[in-house]
């Protein structure tokens, strides 16, 4: 008997997913920051979202940060249960930066039918990567990071009418990403702006093998390297909030490991701009480029995304503690040319998060 979506979905979940096609918690962004703004954080200072892309980029960070985001995947008007989500949390203490992070890819309970349409039964089918990371200044302005993580892919049935044989078994691989940070001094200050260049680089999923049933399944490997420009107003004194902060992100990732037959598909580019007014308010815009079609673009044409965010600074508003509140969201225009052949496929995806920050060291 043949169980059509089960097929589906394990062709999605398994082979998409391990040749960077945005299909994976492995190698998915979710965050709506780095979202919007192509995707580009390799070199980001001070944000949880950054060890995604390069685990030096918590060594900057102040105090105590956790944060939850969601990416919707229903491109399918059909079906809207196709979702990501993350967890992360991290601390800065005299020995360094410690982070937790949890990202699934959720497709909710799916019902299972076969050749002839008949429902007969329904699976909880999910991919999952968790890990920490560590990272410190070894030298001024000069940061490292290492990650350590794993990732599995999960088919658990949870309703038969008919028994169904689509149970696997799955090794947990053992992974580690590498990554630096450098954070150039101050290229030109005054008492009215002040502006600074960051570079990163990183080296993501290198480790044990991973099995489906016996089956080799190759993880792929990536190198990133990118950097930002910030262009900073400068505020009248300590308690006024800074009037314009301008940042420029750019990154290319390089899919290391990839099979003969996607040599000519092993280069992506992102780039991204943030304009940010009075700590309150930030505007962000950004591209990214495959080298194949999906359901973003055409291959190797940019496609934009756009989104906002809104910080809530509590100290700079008369309540003495620390905490700010921060609200992200990004819009993420789709393109036809890949599911042109689905019934009103839909125009958009979106993606937010919400982050919380005790600026305040702890010990």
């Amino acid at each position: 008997m043949k169980i059509l979506f089960v097929l589906f979905i394990s062709f999605i979940s398994i082979e998409l997913s391990f040749s960077q096609s945005n299909y994976s918690s492995l190698d998915t962004p979710v965050d709506a920051r780095s979202i919007s703004m192509g995707e580009s954080f390799v070199a980001i200072n001070n944000s949880t979202s950054g060890i995604f892309y390069n685990p030096a980029t918590l060594s900057s960070i102040k105090g105590i940060t956790t944060s939850f985001s969601k990416k919707n995947l229903n491109w399918m008007k059909f079906d809207d249960r196709f979702y990501y989500f993350s967890l992360n949390a991290a601390i800065k203490t005299s020995y360094g930066a410690f982070g937790i992070f949890y990202n699934k890819f959720k497709w909710d309970e799916v019902s299972i039918i076969d050749e002839n349409g008949a429902d007969i039964g329904t699976a909880n089918i999910y991919d999952h990567t968790y890990g920490v990371d560590y990272a410190k200044e070894i030298i001024p302005n000069l940061s490292v990071g290492i990650v350590f993580k794993t990732y599995d892919n999960v088919e658990d049935q949870i309703r038969a009418i008919r028994p169904l044989n689509f149970q696997k078994t799955t090794s947990h691989p053992y992974l580690i990403d590498l990554g630096l940070l450098y954070r150039a001094p101050i290229l030109s200050k005054s008492k009215n702006f002040t502006d600074q260049l960051s570079l990163g680089l990183s080296f993501q999923n290198f480790g044990t093998d991973y099995r489906i049933n016996e089956k080799y399944q190759r993880i792929p490997h990536y190198g990133r390297m990118g950097f930002s420009y910030t262009f900073v107003v400068e505020k009248k004194n300590e308690e006024s909030l800074t009037p314009f902060r301008y940042t420029l992100t750019g990154q290319y990732c390089n899919h290391l490991n990839a099979w003969k037959t996607m040599r000519d598909a092993i280069d992506y580019w992102g780039a991204g701009m943030e304009a940010t007014f009075y700590e309150i308010i930030s505007l962000r815009i950004g591209g990214y480029a495959w080298p194949y079609t999906n359901i973003y673009g055409i291959k190797g044409n940019p496609s934009f995304r756009y989104g906002f965010g809104i910080n809530a600074p509590l100290r700079k508003f008369g309540v003495k503690t620390p905490l700010i509140a921060t609200f992200d969201y990004a819009l993420i225009p789709l393109s036809y040319a890949s599911y042109w052949f689905f019934t009103n496929p839909k125009k958009n995806l979106t993606a937010f998060s919400f982050e919380l920050r005790y600026e305040e060291d702890l010990f």
